[in-house]
């Protein structure tokens, strides 16, 4: 059940709320306040608003970088193998994998979608199963 608040709005468009009450206020002091539901969309938006752009790319930039992070933990054993002449067949396809993988993800933010609906590149071995590896 949708409980009362009281809201003063921005401006007369009333879309966008600017202050909450729980009680009625004076009108002389907060003029324009109206009566709506606890359920009412602008109030859920007031609530939890949408990321500004901002946001968003911070957020699909701290993301591309963990995993950056990730694939060059995986990475720098496997070259160091090679380095060394220790690699095995299996450590260079994976090496090559890692890199391809790192590479892609350097290249997310000019791919379609960025940064709000990113396709990230599939790693050479599934995340899951990353950690057993």
């Amino acid at each position: 059940m949708a409980n009362t608040i009281y809201v003063q709005f921005e401006s007369a468009d009333q879309t966008s709320i600017k202050a909450v009450f729980w009680a009625p206020q004076d009108p002389d002091v907060w003029p324009g306040v109206v009566q709506i539901k606890d359920d009412d969309e602008r109030y859920l938006e007031l609530l939890n608003p949408k990321p500004t752009l901002e946001q968003v790319l911070a957020s699909a930039r701290a993301e591309r970088d963990r995993l950056v992070a990730y694939a060059t933990l995986k990475i720098n054993p496997l070259q160091d193998a090679v380095d060394i002449d220790e690699a095995t067949g299996e450590d260079l396809i994976l090496l090559m994998g890692w890199k391809k993988y790192r590479s892609d993800l350097g290249k997310a933010e000019g791919r379609p979608g960025w940064p709000a609906s990113t396709q990230w590149p599939s790693p050479p071995v599934p995340l899951e199963e990353v950690g057993a590896q």
